[in-house]
This record gives C-alpha cells, structure tokens and sequence, in this order.
C-alpha cells in the first residue's frame, strides 16, 4: 500500500496509518492559508480534512465528481475514512453522509 500525507505546511511525506493522529492534530495551527491535510493513495484516491471537520473525497485519476462531508475531527469514523483512503479500499468511504462538489454541508 502506497500512500503520502499532505501536511499543513504543504509538505508531502510517505504515510503510515500510526502518523494519522499526528497529522490530524495539525489542524490546530490551522490558517486561512494552510487549511488542511490530506491522504493520497497511489490509486488517484485523495482525501482532505479541514479543521471544522469539512472532508473532501476525490479521485484524482478518474475525474469522477468531488463529494464532500462533515465529520467529528475526534470521531473514530473519520480515522476509519482516512485509513480506508490510504489503502485505497472503495468500499470503506461508503456510508458517509457524501453530498456531491466541494461545498460545505449543510
């Protein structure tokens, strides 16, 4: 499994599920220019998470349409959503409460 993180900074580092937490808590420092972190499978799969909890989902290789979501930072569903894109596995984002584009839910 291939995966890198995308930290605050803007700086890219090869994943490992244990660094999830570390990069979570990234968010704290959190800016209106550094506003996320993200998870890239080598698959195109991608997933950023912002501060509010707001999650993007991309396929950054089949050009399908963004979904986004909202989610607790703390919540155990969000690590299962990261890991889940970090191992590239399509069947682990479903169930989330998606809704189509980038916009911020509702």
């Amino acid at each position: 499994m291939v995966f890198t993180f995308t930290h605050l900074s803007g700086a890219m580092t090869p994943g490992n599920l244990e660094g999830i937490p570390e990069l979570l808590s990234e968010l704290d420092g959190a800016d209106s220019e550094h506003a996320d972190v993200s998870v890239h499978h080598e698959s195109g799969l991608s997933l950023a998470v912002f501060p509010s909890g707001h999650v993007v989902l991309e396929n950054l290789e089949s050009g399908d349409p963004p979904k986004s979501a909202a989610l607790s930072l703390e919540s155990e569903a969000l690590r299962q959503l990261i890991k889940a894109v970090a191992e590239g596995n399509l069947s682990g984002v479903n169930g989330i409460g998606w809704r189509e584009g980038y916009g911020w839910p509702e």
